[in-house]
C-alpha cells in the first residue's frame, strides 16, 4: 500500500513526499528564524540609536560631597594626631621636670638633714663647753660663791 500522489505530471511516493514536507519546514522554519533575528538586529539598533544616558549628576554630587566628608575628617584627624603628638611631648617635658624637681627636693632634705645633724653636734659641743665653764668658774677659789 504504497501512497503516490501526482504534482504536475510527477509522481512522488509517500516516503520521498515525507523528505519533501520535512525538508520545506526545516526550510520555512530557518527563514523564520532568520527573520526573528533580523527584526531582533532591527530592534536592538533602535533601543541603541535612541539610548540616552542616565542622569548622573545627583551621584556624582553625592559622591563630591562624601569625598569633602572623608578630607575634612582626614583633616581633623591630623589634627588629632598633632594634638596627641604635643601632648605627649608636654608629658614627657613635665615628667622630666618633676623628676628633676624631685631629685632637688631629695638633695635639699639630705642637706637639712646634714644641717640639723652638724647643728645638733655643735649644740652639744656648746653645752659641753659652757658646763665645762660653769665647772671651772665654781671650783675656782677667786670666784665669790659662798
Amino acid at each position: 500500500m504504497s501512497t503516490e500522489i501526482d504534482v504536475g505530471g510527477i509522481k512522488i511516493k509517500g516516503g520521498r513526499l515525507f523528505l519533501v514536507f520535512t525538508a520545506l519546514g526545516t526550510l520555512i522554519g530557518g527563514l523564520y528564524g532568520a527573520f526573528e533575528v533580523y527584526k531582533t538586529y532591527q530592534d536592538m539598533q533602535a533601543a541603541i540609536s535612541t539610548y540616552e544616558a542616565p542622569d548622573l549628576s545627583g551621584i556624582e554630587e553625592r559622591i563630591s560631597i562624601l569625598e569633602e566628608r572623608i578630607e575634612s575628617q582626614n583633616t581633623t584627624l591630623a589634627a588629632q594626631e598633632s594634638i596627641v603628638s604635643l601632648s605627649r611631648e608636654s608629658i614627657n617635658r613635665i615628667d622630666g621636670d618633676m623628676q628633676s624637681l624631685f631629685s632637688d627636693v631629695r638633695a635639699s632634705d639630705k642637706r637639712l638633714y646634714e644641717l640639723e645633724r652638724d647643728t645638733s653636734k655643735e649644740l652639744i659641743e656648746i653645752r659641753k663647753s659652757i658646763r665645762t665653764q660653769i665647772e671651772e668658774a665654781l671650783e675656782n677659789p677667786l670666784s665669790n660663791t659662798q
